[in-house]
């Protein structure tokens, strides 16, 4: 296993390699190219569409409730245009409506003042008209529901003489009152908090609500009746009284307050990328004025924004509309763009200095390129498997922000990679970092009488060691976590932490709520948060009505199917989710009107269609017959739901009224138009169970290709698990619900644990030491700060999220910064304590089976012809060299240091040796073969640019002596004492790799 990870890494590692070569060579080309294209995507924005239809958005796409609500549809048209009955429609209906309140101090809304004030309101609302051409000014009355002849207006009751005549001489009753002889009307779906006397009879009440029915029956009708609503808003929003307060809202409002709202938050996103550049720039701004890296921080945040851009560009080329949600994308792309960035200037820290562009490239790549790939392959993954979610807001989401991972992952690596060549070739040509002008090196006006200013400002000097560019943002961190994590009082005090959070989130996810509260969505300053709490307030009790549908021809005539049509109303009934005393049969008024006489068929069809319609005019839309009157095709009976204060409760009626349904003898299912919305409810919880368990076993099988351990796997999904139970949990703590914008986050979360913690598992799996304490200390050396980093970035990239005004943003903003915390928290404190205790003990770095221990004195002659004393010295983990020298111009000291290189062929005291020799500005490949072979490296030719030369040096039996003299490399000779193979990098540096003949893994 470990041979093919190494393979497999070395071979992808070398691509990249190939990769980095090629951009240092063409960096303008390429960073023009992608300026291109991503302007050129960018256009396709011009394109966009988008969706803000709440019940598209946050409902599951063809769930039952919506293939129901089509049957019904197609069974029973609408009729709202002549006999309008609101428990009849398949939706919510279109209305506008305006709950009542006084302000007096007595909260009676039935005082001579403001019952005088809700009549100049009914005006007020009446008098609403909108232009529409063809036609010109259409007023409610043109528009109105109609029932009887007249507009249907609950509430309307309430401006009427007989209301206040009767009220005034207290003999209005309740519930029922009956201002003619032929009509009733229930009064306690419009009155709230009322007050009676001995007799029943009304006296007061807290508040009163009038909603204006609208038509919908053609395409034409909804659109007049959608205009007619906001000219209603507009309206009211002016509405102002002395009297009464009012609380108001459409159909439509809550669509367009959530799409205005999160659509109103987009300028936070400016801030954020201005907090973005500046972290950014703070991080990489060390060294000075040559060697600082400031501008590469900014221009990564401009890379993470071409992402942004073309992603929006070409997904809405594609046909996928925007959804409000996608406005968080921006934010988390901007914080895994940032990410990618110091992953990159982590890695270009890591090469030697003295290299050449083409290497420090190359090896940069080799690094950091399958670094980034993993974190943009897991997040991309997580998006794909969420992509696949039947809720529409969460499958837009993903397509955009995974085709945005995507984008920004290219431009990293194409651009960014481009910026990074610029910055190294400015750097060799020690120019200043604002001017690019050449500067002079420190010590060349040093006693020179400058200024402070002008030696700080106007010199500068490429880096002379590795690390040397880090800011006190790598360094501090480097030093101090491995300190504080491997402390034995905070390992001790980490594992009972971990183990309490564990308890209290298992505890936590037992008791989370599923469901979205759609008007908790809008902002506390809407005018439909005002309305959505009046009405929870006062008319939260009222539960939709449920409609039993006969789906095929049944035989109402007959007494069994009579006597089933009755057991299936009083299931209903009996059920503690429905309202035991409520029922529409127009069954059982029509046997009434008949004196339950039996009839056969042919009459039972003709007298209800001929006779029964005449005096029950309400029926006429709950049976369908067919053409000429003969057959009864379908109808339908009805129910109501008890109060039911919880989602989850609501859920659970609407699959007790299906399951009622479904066990009667009857073709009959159950439908309310509330029932769309209730959907979520129910399969919010396994539908993100199912995406999320699926994410985690793609990230299963990542793990195993770069991290080919099952310890380590282990480690990682047991992490993944416990920061999945920790968000769920959480959640019931912080008052927030299971949900479809929380299940994005749920995604997201996946993506992300994999991140921080396979870059731990990764770096224990390479670290090299005696015990696990120093395998882990050496892996949170190497990838703590860039873990440390990245989640920093994720965090301010969200960061102004929490000064938005859209609760869809808040709640996002919140559920992302707990996957972030709990990301880090587990991968800087519980993994390395987990590893430091129970960790494998294997590792997949190459090391030596018999430790070379020797000291030698080697002699290396620079191109000054100044003779250096370089004494060698090793250590445990194998050969180091470390040199002292005198009498040398050169600006850096000659530096020998171990590196792992491959033993090609040992035989008969005889050795193979394959070297590389760097100058400056050129690649020289030197080759030496087997024993006493030689020739003349004088002839090589070596051009300013880099340029592949591959020579055959003499190489006698002990000792490899190579040579180069047309770039200033000078004379490098080493001694060894067994058979063994260089490999050297030379310029003001040189590295040399000793490695004995009997290497293996331990």
């Amino acid at each position: 296993m470990p041979a093919l990870y190494q393979h497999t890494e070395k071979f992808i590692g070398g691509i990249f390699a190939s990769y980095g070569r090629f951009i240092s060579r063409h960096p303008w080309q390429i960073l023009i190219g992608s300026l291109i294209l991503s302007v050129s995507l960018g256009l396709g924005m011009l394109a966009m569409e988008r969706e803000s239809n709440v019940e598209a958005l946050y409902t599951p796409i063809n769930s039952q409730a919506s293939i129901d609500r089509a049957r019904v549809q197609e069974l029973y048209p609408l009729t709202t245009a002549s006999d309008f009955f609101i428990y009849q429609l398949p939706n919510l209906g279109l209305w506008g409506e305006v709950i009542v309140i006084s302000k007096a101090g007595d909260s009676n809304v039935l005082t001579e003042g403001v019952l005088n004030s809700v009549a100049e309101l009914y005006e007020e609302v009446l008098n609403i008209s909108v232009f529409v051409n063809n036609t010109g000014n259409v007023t409610y009355t043109d528009i109105c529901a109609v029932l009887l002849g007249n507009c249907v207006i609950d509430g309307g009751l309430f401006v009427s003489n007989w209301f206040r005549s009767s009220f005034n001489e207290t003999t209005v009753p309740y519930p029922i009152v009956s201002p003619t002889p032929t009509r009733s009307l229930d009064i306690s779906f419009v009155l709230s908090g009322v007050k009676l006397n001995d007799q029943d009879m009304l006296l007061s009440a807290e508040s009163l609500r009038m909603r204006f029915y609208l038509r919908e029956d053609t395409t034409e009708e909804r659109s007049i009746s959608w205009e007619w609503e906001r000219k209603f808003v507009e309206r009211m929003a002016s509405f102002k009284h002395d009297v009464i307060d009012i609380a108001y809202a459409s159909s439509e409002s809550l669509y367009i307050e959530i799409d205005t709202n999160t659509g109103g938050d987009t300028f936070l996103f400016s801030i954020t990328f201005s907090i973005m550049i500046t972290y950014a720039s703070l991080v990489t701004s060390a060294g000075n004025f040559v060697s600082s890296r400031g501008h590469l921080g900014r221009l990564g945040v401009i890379a993470a924004l071409m992402g942004i851009v073309s992603s929006l560009g070409l997904v809405a080329l594609c046909g996928v509309k925007f959804v409000n949600i996608v406005g968080v994308m921006p934010f988390l792309i901007l914080g895994i763009g940032v990410d990618d960035m110091f992953i990159i200037l982590a890695g270009y820290g890591q090469t030697e200095p003295s290299g050449s562009v083409e290497y420090r490239i190359s090896e940069t790549f080799r690094t950091s390129a399958i670094a980034i790939t993993i974190t943009s392959l897991t997040d991309l993954l997580a998006f794909c498997v969420g992509a696949t979610s039947s809720f529409l807001s969460v499958r837009n989401f993903c397509i955009y922000t995974g085709v945005a991972v995507i984008w920004c992952y290219i431009f990293q690596i194409t651009f960014f990679g481009c910026c990074l060549v610029l910055h190294e070739r400015r750097v060799k040509a020690n120019r200043h970092c604002l001017t690019c002008h050449v500067l002079p090196f420190p010590e060349e006006i040093r006693g020179q009488g400058k200024s402070c200013c002008v030696f700080c400002c106007c010199t500068g000097s490429p880096p002379e060691f590795k690390g040397q560019e880090d800011g006190p943002c790598d360094r501090i961190p480097r030093v101090c976590l491995p300190k504080i994590a491997l402390w034995p009082p905070v390992k001790m005090l980490v594992l009972l932490l971990f183990g309490w959070y564990l308890g209290m989130s298992i505890y936590g996810a037992t008791q989370v709520k599923e469901g979205l509260i759609l008007s908790d969505l809008v902002t506390d300053d809407s005018y439909y948060h005002k309305y959505a709490d009046s009405w929870r307030r006062y008319y939260g009790d009222i539960g939709p009505v449920i409609s039993y549908n006969m789906d095929g021809p049944v035989p109402y005539w007959t007494e069994s199917t009579q006597e089933d049509i009755r057991r299936l109303l009083s299931t209903a009934r009996e059920s503690p989710y429905l309202d035991s005393d409520f029922e529409i049969s127009w069954l059982e008024d029509y046997l009434k009107f008949n004196n339950y006489e039996v009839f056969p068929k042919d009459r039972f069809i003709r007298e209800l269609h001929m006779q029964f319609f005449q005096y029950y005019p309400q029926y006429r839309n709950d049976i369908k017959f067919n053409d000429d009157h003969t057959e009864i095709l379908s109808a339908r009976f009805y129910a109501i739901s008890r109060r039911l204060n919880s989602s989850t409760l609501e859920g659970e009626m609407m699959k007790e009224s299906r399951d009622i349904a479904s066990k009667s003898p009857l073709p009959a299912f159950a439908y309310a138009g509330a029932f769309i919305y209730y959907e979520q409810y129910v399969s919010i919880v396994p539908t993100t169970l199912i995406t999320v368990s699926i994410a985690v076993i793609a990230m299963f099988v990542v793990g195993l290709l770069f991290i080919p351990h099952p310890l380590s796997i282990i480690y990682i999904t047991v992490t993944m698990v416990m920061i999945l139970v920790g968000l769920f949990g959480i959640l019931h703590f912080w008052g927030l619900t299971l949900n479809s914008i929380t299940m994005i986050n749920f995604i997201l979360s996946v993506g992300f644990c994999i991140d921080f913690c396979a870059h731990i598992c990764h770096a224990y799996m390479h670290a090299e030491g005696a015990t696990r304490d120093d395998r882990v200390v050496q892996a949170l050396k190497k990838v703590g700060v860039p873990i440390l980093n990245g989640a920093m970035s994720s965090l301010l990239g969200i960061l102004m999220l929490a000064f938005s005004e859209s609760n869809v943003f808040i709640s996002f903003f919140k559920t992302m910064l707990l996957v972030i915390v709990l990301g880090l928290l587990h991968a800087i404190l519980f993994l390395p304590v987990v590893l430091s205790l129970i960790g494998p003990t294997t590792s997949l770095q190459r090391v030596e089976k018999k430790r070379l221990l020797f000291e030698d004195t080697i002699e290396v002659s620079d191109f000054y012809g100044k003779e250096l004393a370089v004494k060698t010295m090793s250590l445990q983990s194998g050969m180091h060299v470390v040199s002292s020298y005198e009498n040398s111009p050169s600006k850096n000291p000659v530096l020998f240091e171990t590196l792992p290189s491959k033993i090609n062929d040992i035989h008969d005291e005889r050795m193979s040796v394959e070297a590389e020799l760097h100058a400056p500005d050129d690649d020289v490949s030197t080759k030496v073969i087997g024993d006493d072979i030689s020739s003349d490296a004088d002839s090589a030719n070596i051009q300013d640019e880099t340029l592949p030369v591959e020579k055959e040096l003499h190489a006698p039996d002990d000792v490899s002596t190579t040579k180069t003299t047309d770039d200033g490399i000078g004379q490098l000779s080493l001694e060894m004492f067994e058979p063994l193979e260089t490999t050297a990098v030379a310029g003001n540096y040189a590295e040399g790799s000793i490695l004995h003949e009997e290497s293996t893994y331990l």
